[in-house]
């Protein structure tokens, strides 16, 4: 993806679903991996078409700061 590639920090997709648009900036194209702390998914950027990779923390450690101080260093 490169050196343009985000992470994002969502704590409300429980259902998250290729087609999701995030912030009306983002849209998921398909989902690349997961793991015990939230998934990785390939997405674009709506307006530029710029691909990204996208991370979103799982729900239930959404409100962990711990967990979220975690999520982030790995991005």
């Amino acid at each position: 993806m490169g050196s343009d590639d985000k992470t994002r920090i969502s704590g409300g997709m429980a259902n998250t679903v290729v087609g999701t648009q995030l912030s009306g900036i983002y849209e998921l194209d398909e989902r690349i991996a997961f793991g015990g702390m939230g998934e990785v998914y390939r997405g674009h950027n709506i307006q530029t078409g710029d691909h990204v990779a996208i991370k979103i923390v799982l729900p239930e450690f959404a409100r962990d700061q711990t967990i979220l101080s975690l999520f982030r260093k790995e991005a």
